[in-house]
């Protein structure tokens, strides 16, 4: 039997990228596990699990780094969950693809510390096209 292909993915609001997640996903027969709305609240709490335990048994990590929700709402974009696992993702050997959208600023960006370079994405469209090159197994 062959070991299913996991990407995780995870962004702090609804930043409507997620169907475009399942879609690639889909047409590469990648298992999505798919997370939005992911804030650093959830930490310690049951769902705080269940996304640790999705997380690691990926083979890939896909953080999206917004400022704004699908509906225009502000967000913290520090106030992201699995911004908090970024050095365990890499120490784990999990491919970890970070994406900002261009909302973000990069002094907002260079506070995160992040262990490996981010990817700006301008809008769904150039997010999905890069992932179809990215997201491999």
């Amino acid at each position: 039997m062959s070991k299913e292909f996991k990407l995780f993915f995870s962004t702090n609001c609804t930043s409507g990228y997620e169907n475009s997640v399942h879609e690639v996903c889909h047409d590469m027969n990648v298992v999505p596990f798919v997370y939005s709305g992911i804030n650093l609240s959830v930490q310690g709490s049951s769902l705080d699990k269940e996304i640790r335990d999705d997380l690691y048994t990926a083979k890939v990590a896909v953080l999206l780094i917004v400022a704004r929700s699908s509906t225009g709402e502000q967000v913290e974009v520090e106030d992201n969950w699995a911004l908090e696992e970024k050095d365990s993702i890499v120490k784990s050997k999990i491919h970890l693809l970070v994406y900002a959208s261009q909302e973000v600023s990069q002094t907002d960006i260079d506070k995160l510390n992040l262990p490996v370079d981010v990817i700006r994405v301008e809008n769904e469209t150039a997010f999905k096209n890069l992932s179809r090159k990215r997201f491999h197994h």
